[in-house]
């Protein structure tokens, strides 16, 4: 495709300096043949057409790749940057007992994990993540974090009131993710 689209710049580049210097003596030559030459030009303009809608297509398509690839690139980022102390806090029942600091910090976890979670579900509206995707892996993944008891907790006292979270978001949450 590119070489095509070379071709064609080079051929413009040499037609119109020669059109501009021996424009007088082929202009019979234009005048005899000037449905063909529109007929040309017609298809080389329906071509650049065609073959600019292919780029759009493929450049659409690595995009939405590249977005799928950091969404699981930055998940397993964050998942990797849980410690386990803070893990054990998110996945435990309320009443388990654990420190202020770990309570802290696994509060803050779940925080940063829900902004990621509202970050994917933005992309997603901005169809930069493929739909199949986003219900097939994203919501189930979503669906089992939300459903933890301190998650619950969390969402309860921190987003489900909030202003500050995407409506669409909550809704989706709270209408089909959580218990």
């Amino acid at each position: 495709m590119r070489l095509v689209i070379i071709i064609l710049f080079i051929i413009i580049c040499f037609l119109v300096p020669f059109f501009y210097f021996f424009g007088q003596k082929v202009k019979p030559f234009f005048d005899t043949y000037e449905k063909v030459i529109a007929g040309i030009s017609y298809a080389a303009v329906v071509l650049g057409l065609l073959l600019t809608m292919a780029q759009i297509r493929a450049g659409n398509r690595q995009a939405k790749a590249n977005a799928t690839f950091e969404v699981h690139s930055t998940g397993r980022a964050l998942r990797m940057s849980i410690d386990e102390n803070i893990l054990n806090y998110i996945q435990s029942p309320e009443c388990t007992a654990y420190s202020e600091d770990i309570k802290h910090k696994g509060e803050m976890k779940i925080h940063e994990i829900l902004m990621f979670c509202a970050s994917v579900y933005h992309q997603r509206n901005f169809q930069m993540i493929e739909e199949r995707y986003f219900k097939k892996v994203f919501l189930k993944e979503v669906r089992t974090f939300l459903n933890h008891p301190r998650v619950k907790k969390y969402w309860k006292d921190n987003i489900s009131s909030s202003e500050m979270w995407d409506k669409g978001f909550k809704k989706l949450c709270e209408t089909r993710l959580l218990n």
